[in-house]
């Protein structure tokens, strides 16, 4: 089941610049509340280093609120290639394997079948008695008009032209489509006993489905091409989560076995819902192209959404007990407990809801617990 993540927005952080609280002499650190304000504890700097007590400021940083969801890479359908036998026939060779890149036109193999030869036989057969025919027609049609010739001998003349025409247009249009250069045929009178199979876009051989001297038909696919240069991204996005969701949003993806993180971009909602999964298609488009992927890869996506510029610390800044969240502030007479509203919280970071703008506050980033727990004994609890 998907469910909704909160992460930084942007750039990974890489820390914030804390400095040590330690010094060479003892000190007396106060800690507690204002209601505490009694409770101190006298501290050297050793037991600050050995608690691993450490101080910083907030910093500002962008956060988002993410949407997660799972995707497939897929390419759009003129950036899918399927390649068939244009006709029934014996493979000659074979020179591609998948994962080669090959070129628009780059010939993929050969077929060779008797029916190829007979088609061009009959082609150029239909050639010679089509001139023969016009030559014929034009015979009767002259002595018609010496009226030494019936109509009807003419007629048929004329209709035997048409036949044999229309004849010669069809295999002249069959070999066309089988890729033989019908006007070099005519002229040569030059039979082919093979055409060759060439790729019809430039791309990546995802599917071979051939072999050296398999008889393949019309109907058996040979080979699949795709243009890996336009791939885009399909998300699986709950109902739940489509307010939220807008064009222009950024998308982070990881892919199984990479350790990068690929970008894309919101481009198009669905306007359906599936009844079933509850989900809606979202429609991504990469940041940069070609994608190192091949279509059909699953990927972990999340989307960026209401993404605004907060206040963070670390998250072992911050204490939580019964039910509230504290900081340890750090003052002339030692830290002070002070109580905090805490907002989105990921990678070892949390937001501080409306905490003082310009804050040049000092506070206890590391070891906040330890403060705390002193805080307790001097108490009673």
């Amino acid at each position: 089941m998907y469910i909704r993540y909160y992460v930084l927005g942007g750039v990974f952080l890489l820390g914030l610049l804390f400095s040590s609280c330690g010094n060479s002499s003892p000190e007396e650190v106060a800690v507690g509340a204002s209601s505490d304000a009694a409770a101190v504890v006298a501290l050297d700097s050793a037991q600050l280093k050995m608690a691993g007590v450490e101080t910083g400021q907030a910093r500002l940083r962008r956060m988002a609120e993410l949407v997660g969801s799972r995707g497939r890479v897929e390419a759009p359908p003129q950036s899918i290639a399927s390649v068939y036998a244009p006709m029934s026939g014996f493979v000659r060779w074979i020179r591609h394997y998948p994962g080669d890149y090959v070129r628009k036109g780059t010939v993929l193999t050969e077929l060779s079948h008797p029916d190829l030869v007979k088609l061009q036989g009959d082609f150029l057969e239909s050639q010679s008695k089509l001139s023969f025919l016009r030559k014929d027609y034009a015979r009767k049609s002259e002595l018609a008009g010496e009226e030494a010739a019936s109509q009807r001998s003419l007629d048929l003349a004329k209709a035997e032209l048409e036949i044999e025409a229309t004849r010669m247009k069809s295999l002249g249009a069959q070999l066309a489509q089988l890729g033989v250069d019908t006007a070099n045929l005519a002229a040569s009178r030059n039979i082919q006993s093979a055409i060759p199979i060439r790729a019809p876009l430039d791309g990546y051989l995802t599917a071979l489905e051939v072999n050296l001297g398999k008889l393949v038909h019309p109907d058996d696919l040979l080979f699949e091409i795709v243009d890996n240069r336009h791939l885009h991204l399909e998300l699986q996005v709950y109902a739940q989560d489509l307010p939220i969701l807008a064009s222009g949003q950024a998308i982070a993806c990881t892919a199984p076995g990479r350790n990068d993180t690929l970008w894309a971009k919101v481009h198009q909602i669905g306007k359906s819902i599936d009844p079933e999964s509850r989900t809606t298609m979202v429609h991504g488009h990469f940041d940069h192209e070609p994608v190192p992927l091949i279509p059909g890869t699953y990927l972990s996506a999340w989307v960026y959404t209401g993404e605004e510029e907060v206040w963070v610390v670390p998250q072992e800044a911050v204490v939580q007990e019964d039910g509230r969240s504290y900081v340890f502030e750090r003052k002339a007479s030692g830290f002070v407990r002070r109580e905090v509203t805490t907002g989105l919280a990921q990678e070892g970071l949390i937001a501080l809801v409306d905490w003082p703008a310009n804050d040049d506050l000092t506070l206890a980033v590391k070891g906040a617990y330890y403060l705390n727990g002193h805080l307790g004994e001097l108490s009673g609890e």
